[in-house]
């Protein structure tokens, strides 16, 4: 199914997580365009993600509202800041003042998804930047590995179960 390898630069307020998936480029590509198939697999585990807005283009937005298995809304904003079909799509968080959990503001960032075929796959690399290191390492403390890497293991059974 996946192949994941996580690399976490902790001394600064880049994250970057890379997955290979057996699947085509362009359909790994497609989980990510199209709202009904993205709305199945993101967000961590347990947790649930209806697509409120998906407008797929340089300066687009892209809204979200994650729910947790207690019923814990957690809204969320990004605004796509390049795309280049299938290779690349950048897109900026957008901090919302109602998007806190637990007492925590959401971090602003900024991340790069790169998707290369690679050994009759698609390697997903995913590159946040975060404004500041100290945000960087509080998203750490919150989990954000984590919730990135069960994310991403959601994408690849989805995938699994549109290949075979």
């Amino acid at each position: 199914m996946t192949d994941g390898r996580t690399k976490i630069d902790a001394e600064s307020k880049t994250l970057t997580f890379s997955r290979w998936f057996r699947a085509p480029r362009l359909l790994v590509w497609k989980s990510f365009e199209d709202p009904y198939l993205l709305a199945q697999w993101w967000g961590p585990e347990g947790f649930t993600c209806p697509i409120a807005k998906l407008d797929f283009r340089v300066g687009g937005e892209w809204h979200t509202v994650i729910r947790s298995p207690d019923g814990i809304e957690i809204p969320s904003v990004r605004v796509f800041t390049d795309i280049r079909r299938p290779e690349r799509i950048a897109y900026r968080s957008v901090p919302r003042d109602d998007a806190f959990w637990n007492g925590n503001p959401p971090p602003a960032y900024s991340t790069v998804l790169s998707f290369f075929e690679r050994d009759g796959g698609t390697e997903l690399v995913m590159k946040t930047e975060f404004e500041t290191e100290q945000q960087a390492q509080d998203a750490m403390v919150r989990g954000f590995a984590e919730g990135v890497g069960q994310t991403l293991d959601k994408l690849g059974r989805l995938l699994l179960a549109q290949t075979g």
